[in-house]
């Protein structure tokens, strides 16, 4: 496996459907090992940041580490829990868009997670959210109950004022990914 990217996602396609620009400032959500911000990061160069938020502190120190031997500065890493509404230290309506990308199977909580989300985007940016197929066959896939079904989430969303939801499209071989337009 690459150690630059997550097996069969396209991450590429990812950043394209969030509509990332050199400028922006993006937040990746849940960040984990880093590689959506990487990428990330080299798309927005130095005059945009990408905030990299997870709850996990080793994950985010070892992150730091490793962006900056590689001469990657245009980030800054927060620890926040996604489940809880305000507690990321990021201003609201401050991103251009934002990323949840292998994350939401963690968590019963998706609609605070989505609704914390939407709160750090301005509005007519965009959130993108990826996440395991119920028909995933994948050693490294989360067990069938802990996997989030894109029905779910679009049920979650309409209950979310904040968002509409732009599309769904296939983010790789055991991957839904679906875009969001924050209007509120």
């Amino acid at each position: 496996m690459n150690s630059n990217s997550i097996p069969n996602i396209n991450l590429d396609l990812i950043l394209q459907k969030g509509m990332v620009d050199k400028s922006d400032i993006v937040g990746d959500f849940g960040c984990g090992q880093g590689y959506l911000t990487k990428k990330l990061c080299k798309k927005v160069t130095d005059s945009g940041m990408v905030y990299a938020v997870d709850i996990v502190r080793d994950i985010l120190s070892s992150l730091e580490t490793i962006l900056h031997i590689e001469g990657i500065n245009n980030f800054k890493t927060i620890w926040s829990n996604l489940e809880i509404y305000n507690a990321t230290k990021i201003e609201s309506k401050s991103l251009d868009s934002g990323f949840l990308v292998n994350m939401l199977f963690q968590s019963s909580k998706e609609f605070e997670i989505i609704k914390e989300s939407a709160r750090m985007v301005k509005n007519g940016g965009k959130i993108v959210i990826v996440d395991w197929t119920k028909t995933a066959i994948s050693p490294i896939a989360p067990i069938n109950e802990d996997r989030v079904d894109v029905k779910k989430i679009r049920k979650l969303c309409e209950k979310i004022p904040e968002v509409e939801e732009e599309e769904i499209f296939v983010a790789g071989e055991n991957y839904w990914g679906i875009v969001l337009n924050v209007v509120n």
